[in-house]
């Protein structure tokens, strides 16, 4: 381990290039130094690459206009130009490029989905050999300026069974209501809980978090010798249950899972406006991948409980069919059947 440990920070990007550089103006007024930006395009297609290079040359201006609590976090706008090295990684591959630029931009040339995409990066960081941790953020959150020293003193000060650590996840809309502190699966009803989502944050989890199934996938650090252990994201899931995949493998690779109070990171959490049309076509889309998810994760973790999910799945597939949308009986057979139909993606 380095005097003053590297992390290696990943943003996956997908259309909203926007939150990307809201995050971006973020990231580097932390007041921890030692760090690379590595920003992952899953083939947008809206030049999206190009609009961050853009801002990043100091080309471009992007007016934000976050809650009065989050100002300080984004404006006034950072000094420009930032150095930046656009890779064009066409394959995963742990032979590209190295660099010493502050941000990366590794464009792939299809959308791979959370892991897939997140992987690309995972596999360019291994191939650097330089770094000591990695801090996985969605794109469209906001971190305060010690939330990554905070991380880095946890992991510092922790023994060597420490595997991942989850930020205090704050509503970026909302920023005194929690979103979670990290999540929790109840095995027998196939549900996930995140705990303290909605609640007023008055520091009831900062003393006594707990015990944690999951880090919540928006903001997850994790050592390069756990990374080394458990190996990448699983890209079985394209979207949804990732983190919850990657969470099991750790404590089952006699690690745990750790929260750190004082790494607050707000999250918009899809604020994405799209027509009625799109937004239902999404929904369901949502909705598949939760329920095939959730049946694929239990039969590669829990398979003598796959008949209890298959029964709760179909369950709430027709639920939903009743009291919402009677497409939602459209999902039941490719979910059931564990479909990887890319109609889907």
């Amino acid at each position: 381990m380095t005097a003053t440990p590297k992390v290696y920070i990943v943003l996956l990007n997908y259309r909203n290039w926007e939150d990307t550089v809201e995050c971006l103006e973020s990231i580097f007024r932390l007041e921890y130094a030692n760090f690379q930006v590595v920003v992952v395009d899953n083939a947008s297609g809206n030049e999206s690459s190009h609009c961050v290079v853009e801002w990043a040359k100091g080309q471009r201006t992007i007016e934000f206009t976050p809650p009065e609590q989050l100002q300080q976090f984004v404006q006034p706008a950072i000094d420009k130009p930032i150095e930046t090295e656009v890779i064009n990684a066409t394959v995963l591959s742990e032979s590209l490029p190295q660099t010493d630029a502050p941000l990366i931009l590794l464009q792939s040339n299809k959308n791979r989905g959370f892991a897939g995409g997140n992987n690309l990066a995972l596999k360019w960081i291994n191939g650097q050999k330089d770094g000591d941790y990695i801090w996985v953020l969605n794109n469209d959150t906001v971190v305060t300026p010690t939330a990554l020293s905070a991380l880095v003193n946890h992991f510092e000060s922790s023994d060597n069974q420490l595997g991942m650590l989850g930020s205090k996840l704050r509503y970026y809309h909302f920023p005194e209501k929690l979103q979670a502190v990290g999540g929790q699966l109840h095995l027998w009803t196939a549900s996930l809980k995140q705990l303290g989502d909605g609640e007023i944050d008055t520091g009831q989890y900062d003393q006594s978090t707990p015990a944690l199934d999951y880090v919540i996938g928006a903001a997850m650090f994790i050592s390069h010798k756990t990374l080394a252990k458990v190996g990448l994201l699983s890209e079985d899931y394209f979207l949804y249950f990732e983190e919850l995949d990657w969470c099991t493998r750790i404590k089952r690779s006699g690690m745990r899972l750790g929260f750190e109070p004082n790494s607050v990171v707000y999250h918009k959490q899809g604020a994405i406006t799209q027509s009625s049309g799109e937004q239902k076509h999404l929904h369901l889309r949502f909705m598949f991948f939760k329920f095939r998810n959730t049946l694929l994760f239990y039969k590669k973790f829990f398979p003598g409980l796959m008949v209890p999910a298959y029964l709760k799945i179909t369950g709430r597939i027709l639920k939903g069919a009743i009291l919402h949308n009677r497409h939602y009986l459209r999902l039941l057979l490719p979910v059931l059947t564990l479909s990887k139909n890319n109609d889907w993606q």
